[in-house]
């Protein structure tokens, strides 16, 4: 908003010549662009604000919440207006994360979330969640679906380095260039100013993909990413539904394929991954979806 203020009074200034200058720097306009200052004092205020109201709607939501375990999974119970009871049924359960952000892990907590089979594709806010566990706790949850011996033990693999390239350039110089075009109408030169958070996007690249890795065993698909959010996605081989090799035209050019797995709930994407080892994976958990005996409900 201030800066298409800014961008209007500069036009009316190119426009109408020294009077309008005059009328804009006496006028309601200066008023607002010296605004500016308080807006950005203001701003932390109104994000706190914004923090503490999630906090009450989070404290409404899920108070005295409950998580029971029986003979069908998991029963969740919370809320202080309006009580909700959930069932998290374990042969419904096709896939389940771990979820952090710093805050978080400064306190100790996980969120976990468990994705059902649906006749629809399951959205975020359509998932079972437990806000914030422990990890003891969060461990004591994660066995009604997937052993912790099996997911401490998994050997854990990168995908391809050259994802860098493309979370560089795709997430983060072709984006500043677009705000740069439109900064330069306002602030000319001083625009370029944005490709000074250069190096703090190749700090965040370089750490999104030593975060990013997966592990795929006789029994299970993990897989972890994030920086600031962290997540890690646990998927039973016998509840695959499908799997394909997909490649787009960079992965094509550069012998590279990444690795996409349907289920009931939602699909897992492991991208750009050498040709070979893609083909590889996929041949392999076809291979468990024809030849497993569990049924995946």
């Amino acid at each position: 908003m201030l800066l298409f203020l800014f961008g209007v009074a500069e036009n009316l200034s190119q426009v109408g010549g020294e009077g309008v200058d005059d009328y804009i720097d006496g006028s309601y306009f200066s008023e607002i662009f010296s605004s500016t200052f308080a807006i950005l004092i203001l701003l932390p205020v109104f994000l706190i604000v914004a923090l503490i109201i999630s906090v009450g709607q989070i404290a409404f939501k899920y108070a005295d919440f409950t998580v029971f375990r029986t003979t069908e999974g998991l029963r969740l119970i919370g809320g202080l207006l309006t009580r909700i009871e959930q069932v998290a049924v374990r042969k419904k359960m096709q896939m389940m994360t771990f979820e952090s952000n710093p805050i978080r892990r400064m306190l100790g907590l996980v969120k976990v979330r468990f994705y059902q089979a649906s006749s629809m594709q399951v959205q975020v806010n359509q998932s079972i969640q437990i806000p914030g566990c422990s990890p003891a706790e969060s461990e004591m949850v994660a066995e009604e679906y997937i052993s912790m011996d099996e997911l401490k033990s998994a050997e854990f693999f990168h995908v391809d380095p050259r994802y860098r390239v493309r979370l560089f350039l795709f997430s983060g110089l072709l984006p500043l260039i677009l705000v740069m075009g439109v900064l330069s109408w306002n602030f000319g030169k001083d625009a370029f100013f944005v490709f000074l958070v250069l190096p703090l996007l190749g700090i965040w690249v370089h750490l999104y993909y030593q975060r990013l890795v997966f592990a795929i065993s006789n029994l299970s698909v993990i897989k972890k990413d994030g920086v600031f959010a962290r997540k890690t996605t646990l998927l039973k081989t016998y509840k695959i539904q499908a799997v394909e090799l997909s490649r787009g035209f960079y992965e094509r050019r550069n012998n590279l394929g990444s690795v996409v797995i349907h289920t009931a709930a939602r699909p897992i994407v492991i991208p750009f991954l050498p040709l070979a080892q893609a083909r590889q994976i996929v041949d392999y958990l076809l291979f468990k979806v024809e030849s497993e005996q569990k049924n995946w409900m």
